[in-house]
């Protein structure tokens, strides 16, 4: 079924906070929602929700496809470890580089500007290098990805 992850900002008493709010499978999001609502109505304002679904990409898809890219280019000599960690470095500095010297609100209407496509570029780079770099050492990302957000949720309780 995949992995949900529910992420909030929440008003509570005139204070604003950011939590998870559910992490398990799809249904179960549904039943505590429902009953998460209905007990703390009064209390507090979700105005934020981020869900994020783990089963919307087919990360061995795109491992193949890269590898089938790096291959017809004679760029394998290159997809080492040492090298695509720097890559990735390089690409995470460039993501970082336009938002270097906006205010928050700038910051957070990103997407409503000429930069947009820019953000949206820098981050597919990161995540290209993430995945082939994943592939390089064997490193099954989609467990490895829930397996940190359960150990995070265990670490950091709500």
């Amino acid at each position: 079924m995949g992995l949900l992850l529910i992420y909030a900002k929440v008003s509570f008493k005139d204070r604003i906070f950011s939590k998870i709010i559910f992490s398990g499978s799809i249904t179960e999001a549904e039943t505590e929602m429902e009953s998460d609502t209905k007990r703390k109505r009064k209390s507090y304002r979700v105005f934020v929700i981020l869900m994020i679904f783990k089963q919307h990409m087919d990360i061995k898809k795109i491992q193949d496809r890269l590898a089938k890219f790096a291959k017809d280019r004679n760029w394998e000599k290159f997809h080492n470890p040492k090298n695509l960690s720097m890559a990735l470095n390089v690409e995470c500095s460039e993501l970082v580089e336009i938002f270097q010297w906006l205010d928050t609100t700038q910051s957070a209407d990103i997407m409503l500007s000429d930069e947009a496509e820019h953000v949206q570029e820098e981050m597919a780079d990161i995540m290209i290098y993430l995945i082939r770099m994943a592939d390089i050492l064997k490193i099954d990302l989609s467990r490895a990805v829930d397996d940190k957000i359960i150990k995070n949720s265990k670490k950091y309780p709500f």
